[in-house]
């Protein structure tokens, strides 16, 4: 079944203080989730070349969060189920080692959408349907000779029904440093299989943090929400809804995210 690409979608993410604090100061260590007994844990230290966890239950040598990532731009063939496409992919030069660890891992177990290049190198592909043009020229001009930094966030893995083209990462942007202007943009996104347009507000950072209860305990305070159901008129997803979460050192919320189903 021919699957339909859905945003992440969030509200908008405010900094009170920055999210990167001192190493004398308390840095976040641990996200648990009552829900499919998830236990998320801090992966060394959190600044702002990586931040990345661990879910040590169902997933403990995959990273999840933010990094900063340096390669070129390359176009490769993947296929899957028989159907051959042509996605937009990044060689990682270089890249947290507990990310590439993953990425050589998952190339192992499903080299139709994880692959190596001759010399060894991780191959991923990466989303640019979203981005704007300015972004895409600077990614499509890298080479080699001429390797790029990105800032992307790198989301839990697809097991299973993931298409060629499925991409790992969300990007957040080039090496600049990261600002609230870069964490809240609007776009409008129109819905293949039923013709309506949605307008969403996407925050693109921790996205996947936020579907907890405590993080860490001793220094949050969260409402969270979660609804499993449907998005009425855009056929089967699963949606995933979580209310506002304050931490010691900063002040975010976030909404739906959505994922097409088989």
């Amino acid at each position: 079944m021919k699957f339909y690409h859905v945003a992440i979608v969030a509200l908008v993410f405010v900094f009170i203080s920055s999210c990167i604090q001192a190493k004398s100061q308390t840095t976040p260590s641990s996200l648990d989730t009552p829900y499919y007994n998830r236990q998320y844990k801090l992966i060394n230290t959190c600044d702002d070349t990586a931040c990345l966890f661990s879910d040590n239950v169902n997933q403990p040598l995959y990273p999840i969060g933010y990094a900063m990532i340096t390669g070129y731009y390359l176009k490769v063939e993947r296929t899957r189920n028989s159907k051959t496409e042509t996605c937009d992919s990044f060689v990682l030069d270089s890249a947290p080692s507990e990310l590439l660890s993953a990425y050589e891992s998952y190339f192992m177990n499903d080299s139709a959408v994880y692959s190596n290049t001759p010399d060894g190198k991780s191959v991923i592909n990466i989303p640019l349907w979203n981005e704007d043009e300015a972004t895409k020229q600077i990614i499509f001009s890298s080479s080699s000779e001429k390797p790029i930094t990105l800032r992307i966030l790198n989301e839990p893995p697809i097991n299973y029904g993931a298409v060629s083209c499925f991409s790992p990462v969300s990007i957040l942007g080039t090496s600049k440093p990261l600002s609230v202007s870069d964490l809240s943009q609007i776009y409008t996104i129109t819905e293949a299989d039923n013709g309506k347009v949605f307008t969403y507000t996407i925050t693109t950072r921790f996205t996947l943090a936020l579907d907890s209860v405590k993080y860490p305990s001793s220094k949050t305070i969260c409402v969270p929400e979660i609804i499993f159901g449907a998005i009425a008129g855009t056929g089967s997803y699963e949606i995933y809804k979580t209310g506002k979460c304050q931490l010691q050192n900063g002040d975010f919320q976030v909404t739906i995210i959505g994922v097409p189903l088989p």
